[in-house]
């Protein structure tokens, strides 16, 4: 399974499982820098992501500086916080 496939589909079962709960679901998606390719995938995975649930979950794709940044982040985010990172970088954190 390639990389999009697997990133879209976390993304869409953790929020398709959130919205259920309330009427419209927002999701934080921590991407790459915006030039690059990972970014393009981002936003594209959240304009599916609006179109696949009629608007009801709502992804905001934000840079991010790397995955070191977004474990960090972890513990002072709340809500729907998305991202992708090596298991490696988890076990460190």
């Amino acid at each position: 399974m390639n990389i999009l496939k697997l990133c879209g589909a976390a993304l869409i079962g953790a929020a398709l499982s959130l919205a259920t709960a309330q009427a419209e679901t927002r999701v934080t998606y921590k991407s790459a820098k915006s030039t690059s390719s990972y970014y393009q995938m981002a936003v594209q995975i959240a304009e599916a992501m609006k179109a696949g649930t009629d608007g009801e979950v709502i992804v905001t794709v934000e840079e991010s500086q790397g995955s070191v940044q977004n474990v960090m982040e972890v513990a002072a985010r709340s809500g729907n916080y998305v991202f992708t990172t090596p298991p490696v970088l988890v076990r460190l954190s």
